[in-house]
């Protein structure tokens, strides 16, 4: 999906699709989907890309993406938990 030029490589996302494999074997019941593989991104559901992005993505993508888009990924899933918990204590 996307132009060439922004797609991760081959051997990268199926890096991915391996620690995703490993996070869904001992995760949490609690969680409402197990982690799928990056194969079948377009059939996941918004929990999944949330536990993605919240949880198992800090450490799975460290691993496969550069300094730079790490960090990126960091800061973005910072923000997206900042978000969240402002939306939370907005209800409480």
């Amino acid at each position: 999906m996307g132009p060439l030029s922004v797609r991760l490589p081959r051997n990268s996302v199926l890096e991915i699709s391996k620690h995703l494999a490993i996070f869904a074997a001992h995760s949490p019941v609690e969680f409402a989907h197990k982690a799928r593989s990056v194969d079948d991104v377009l059939k996941w559901k918004a929990t999944e890309f949330r536990q993605l992005m919240l949880y198992s993505g800090p450490f799975i993508l460290q691993a496969v993406l550069s300094d730079n888009l790490y960090k990126h990924s960091v800061v973005v899933c910072w923000f997206e938990n900042s978000v969240l918990q402002a939306a939370v204590s907005s209800i409480l």
